[in-house]
């Protein structure tokens, strides 16, 4: 709908009052003239409120750079005209001297009596060297669109006609496409923008972090894409490159298929090899690089006369005579295989032509590689369409629990390993285990009621133990308390003696109150609002893991506690801040620790500098690390785990928290002690 203007409204007034009511005064200034002008621009004004509301979201009525603007508040774009690629091959009958294709070097499809030319410049610079008869080099459309979609065979003439090169594609140009119409993207907006806009990873990642009490979030398909940069390392004479072992323990489960869902990029030159330039062993972690094979047409052949191959270095060879087709021999010739150059030696027939086929290294040691493949993780429930959503909140709630002793729920060697106590063991078996209803547990009160009279203390008569199978973590899961004591009878009844001496019967009561984690349940019930109908969807907790860091500084700034404690503040909310799965990196940490006011030298500590000091936090067995690196603890803040001195990952379910950082002061005298 057009937008009239107040100025085309009060000269159609006018006009129609000049018909039919002639002696009437419509001047500038006179009242009739400003009546009109104010209901002029009344109308005017109605119009454009008119205009807005019938056109303002349909998609019909707008097109261009409106209806770029109107699709673009969704999300869309329109897709641009975009050019075909491809390769051509230049061919020459002399290679008695160097020759130059310049970047940009034009192409072309002649025109015929139906089609119009079709014009293609080189994308790289590329020699044919002395003897080099041939050369392949990678072309693009001059004019984007699907007119660039020549086929094979067809792009026949060149700049360098009469220059004794001929040029042709031996394979046809491809990716060319127009410029998507306004009809064409009315469509594909219309047919897309509202579909699987439910159950999408954005929508879900969305949903968990719109929760007040929720900071992070990481979702995990059925599929999962792991990609690393690596380096390709030489052993007995192949270039090999291995996945971290570290990362795959963490995550991986299963690759899907290294066949043809496994992937390796040169990542300098961003340059997908083939599936046939490696080989994938060891499930996948292992990668084997074939060399690649060459094929040049070298000449005339002259005695003494170096030539050029189109690769190298070069890690086999063999030359014919084309002449005959008979062999040449090695002692024939004095091949530089690390520059790829090739001389006939005395005695050989001159003048003709060879064919040299060999292969050729195209990898160097120390090289960086990308590595990626679809793979299932250890954290999906690798069910039936089952995605896992880790969230890390925390919104406590208590609830007082009421569950009755099964003396069937015993804890055995076949579920043992389903649950682990807050120091990383296991429960032991022959205890009992008491499923609670609200999941995932924060913590106990430290006490629980069996019955109306006897009381259990947490650490003396239970513990509480958390789920350790795929649902961990989740509203669905199975945390739960650990009955301590052992089973026996009693005049021919089963009874369970609780440590210290209390006896219970099955199905007594029991009252539990505790703290869980009410984020986790509100997300998933967002989420199965939401979700697709045949999608299994589980909102877990993340799974935190918890560091002391030691660290060795020098201050610049005095009082030290003052600045200990902003080295404190400044390193937990680096920590806050890294996602799930990140890799902690030492250098990120002593990055941290340096631009914190009052710090002047900074590293993570090593075992020099703890001088035999032991940590104060100790192994399940009784025994304490020496105090330096990273040391991990289990969920109960003090028992240790693991030790790091040097870079490690998360896994996809993981998010650091800082526990403590203990630092060993030195000044530029003693630093280097």
């Amino acid at each position: 709908m057009a937008i009239i203007q107040a100025q085309a409204y009060e000269s159609s007034i006018i006009n129609a009052l000049a018909v039919s009511d002639p002696q009437l005064n419509t001047g500038l200034g006179t009242p009739v003239r400003k009546i009109i002008t104010a209901v002029a621009r009344e109308m005017a004004a109605y119009n454009v409120d008119l205009n807005v509301t019938t056109t303002l979201y349909s998609i019909d009525s707008v097109s261009g750079t409106e209806l770029d603007y109107l699709v673009g508040q969704f999300g869309f774009t329109r897709q641009q005209a975009r050019a075909a690629r491809g390769s051509v091959t230049f061919y020459r009958d002399n290679g008695d001297a160097l020759f130059r294709i310049p970047y940009g070097t034009q192409v072309y499809k002649p025109a015929t009596s139906v089609s119009q030319s079709v014009l293609f410049q080189t994308t790289a610079y590329q020699e044919m060297g002395e003897g080099v008869l041939t050369a392949e080099v990678a072309v693009v459309a001059v004019v984007a669109g699907a007119m660039g979609n020549v086929a094979a065979n067809t792009v026949t003439a060149s700049e360098y006609a009469g220059l004794y090169t001929n040029v042709i594609n031996k394979a046809a140009m491809s990716g060319g496409r127009d410029a998507e119409t306004d009809e064409d993207l009315r469509q594909r907006f219309l047919l897309t923008v509202f579909r699987n806009v439910s159950g999408t990873q954005d929508q879900m990642l969305g949903l968990a972090l719109a929760h007040e009490k929720v900071t992070r979030a990481n979702l995990i398909g059925q599929e999962s894409r792991y990609s690393e940069i690596v380096q390709v390392s030489e052993s007995n004479g192949q270039f090999v490159a291995h996945v971290s072992d570290d990362r795959w323990a963490l995550d991986v489960d299963s690759p899907l298929d290294t066949a043809r869902r496994y992937w390796v990029e040169k990542t300098d030159y961003n340059e997908l090899l083939s599936f046939g330039d490696y080989a994938v062993s060891n499930d996948g972690k292992d990668i084997t690089f074939h060399d690649r094979n060459g094929s040049d047409v070298i000449g005339p052949i002259s005695i003494g006369a170096m030539r050029y191959l189109s690769h190298a270095p070069i890690t086999s060879i063999s030359v014919v005579n084309m002449a005959d087709g008979s062999a040449i021999s090695s002692s024939d010739y004095v091949l530089d295989a690390e520059n790829g150059t090739i001389t006939p030696g005395a005695g050989v027939v001159t003048g003709g032509a060879w064919a040299v086929d060999y292969t050729y290294s195209y990898l160097e040691d120390g090289q960086y590689v990308t590595v990626s493949f679809d793979y299932l993780s250890k954290h999906n429930r690798n069910g039936l369409k089952t995605v896992d959503l880790f969230i890390d909140s925390l919104s406590p709630k208590t609830v007082t629990d009421v569950q009755y002793i099964d003396f069937d729920k015993a804890i055995t060697s076949s579920n043992q390993e389903d649950w682990v106590r807050a120091d990383g063991t296991y429960p032991q078996i022959g205890h009992i285990f008491v499923p609670l209803s609200y999941q995932p547990i924060i913590s106990s009160t430290g006490q629980a009621n069996i019955g109306t009279s006897m009381i259990l203390y947490e650490g003396t008569h239970f513990h509480v133990v958390y789920d350790n199978t795929k649902t961990v973590g989740g509203s669905r899961g199975f945390d739960a308390l650990e009955l301590v004591g052992s089973f026996g009878t009693s005049s021919g009844t089963q009874i369970f003696t609780i440590t210290g001496g209390q006896i219970i019967y099955d199905d007594t009561p029991m009252s539990i109150p505790y703290n869980y984690d009410a984020a986790i349940e509100d997300v998933q019930k967002l989420i199965d609002q939401q979700r697709v109908v045949t999608m299994d969807v589980m909102v877990h907790e993340a799974k935190h893991r918890y560091f002391v860091i030691y660290l060795t500084m020098m201050y610049s700034v005095f009082p030290r506690d003052s600045v200990a404690e902003s080295v404190l503040d400044n390193v937990i909310r680096w920590s806050d801040r890294l996602g799930f799965g990140q890799a902690i990196q030492f250098s990120d940490i002593e990055t941290v620790v340096a631009n914190t006011q009052g710090v002047d030298n900074v590293r993570v500590a090593r075992e020099s500098d703890a001088g035999g000091r032991e940590s104060d936090y100790q192994y399940s067995d009784g025994t304490a690390p020496i105090a330096y690196g990273i040391v991990e603890l289990a969920r109960d803040g003090a028992t240790v785990v693991n030790q790091f001195d040097d870079d490690f990952c998360l896994g996809q379910n993981e998010v650091a928290e800082i526990q403590d950082v203990v630092i060993y002061s030195r000044s530029q005298q003693n630093w280097g002690a």
